[in-house]
């Protein structure tokens, strides 16, 4: 498990399109992100997945977890569905780069359809027959064997479609459905950076962009521009969770000053990155 790095430097920070050869480092960051082990210690990740914080406790690393392979199986569907996943990128203490960050937006249907359209035939048998049918071959053998609690998953997953038929039934606004920064990196401007990569793509489409919050992180996307629009709330097993669903309207880019005389402010995307604040 990676070393915490030095909290008292803000690290550089690189962000790029996920590839499969980032699914293991993606997979640890959502596992110990998600695992209810550190703070704010959510309630919906220690109901989801009661494992991951004993395991954490107990020193046993992501790799030898029960959903490590579903949860890389899971990204690298993802990877072909149209779904945007960002990674971001920084150096732990060794100076070793990992995975601190990861995003995974889902694309308005017409995006996706865009997409669906342009793969080769090929990419199209893969990616609508072949691996369907090795995953739900794969689902029927090892159901329920990866430790999630399925009755607080289904509850959770019926009021997030509730929810977001509430807001946005059509599906024409991007959906910020998976957002996770590394423990050992959070509050050190990583969160900032990955989701001002998010709001830049909606803001290129002209697109609203929709997510559900944990209590937490409400402040973090209330400083990019989202409002509360509706929640996710239920009770499972004695516990109330309440999770607030977001909105941000896209905000049309500067318009340059046609004034030949004045010097147009070209500091890089990186800069943005390695100076925001989480």
């Amino acid at each position: 498990m990676a070393e915490s790095p030095n909290t008292s430097q803000r690290p550089e920070v690189r962000i790029a399109p996920a590839t499969n050869d980032d699914l293991p480092g993606i997979a640890i960051c959502e596992l110990l992100a998600f695992s209810g082990a550190f703070p704010p210690y959510e309630t919906l990740a220690r109901l989801l997945n009661p494992f991951r914080a004993p395991l954490v406790q107990a020193g046993v690393h992501p790799r030898h977890w029960p959903d490590y392979t579903s949860t890389i199986r899971e990204c690298a569907t993802n990877l072909r569905d149209g779904s945007m996943i960002s990674v971001a990128f920084a150096k732990d203490e060794n100076g070793q780069e990992i995975v601190a960050g990861v995003a995974k937006m889902t694309p308005p249907k017409e995006i996706i359809e865009r997409f669906r359209k342009s793969r080769k035939w090929k990419e199209r048998v893969l990616d609508d027959i072949v691996y369907p049918t090795i995953n739900n071959m794969r689902d029927k053998l090892w159901k329920d064997s990866d430790g999630t609690d399925t009755r607080c998953l289904a509850v959770f997953k019926k009021e997030r479609y509730a929810a977001k038929d509430r807001i946005d039934k059509d599906r024409r606004y991007f959906y910020l459905n998976l957002f996770h920064v590394h423990p050992a990196f959070q509050g050190r401007g990583i969160g900032s950076a990955l989701l001002a990569h998010c709001v830049s793509i909606s803001d290129a489409h002209g697109i609203p962009m929709m997510l559900e919050s944990s209590t937490a992180g409400v402040r973090l996307y209330q400083k990019h521009g989202f409002v509360k629009v509706d929640s996710i709330d239920f009770t499972f097993a004695g516990e109330h969770i309440v999770s607030p669903c977001m909105v941000r309207q896209p905000v049309a880019p500067p318009v340059p000053p046609k004034d030949e005389g004045q010097t147009i402010d070209s500091s890089s995307d990186d800069d943005l990155y390695v100076e925001a604040n989480s």
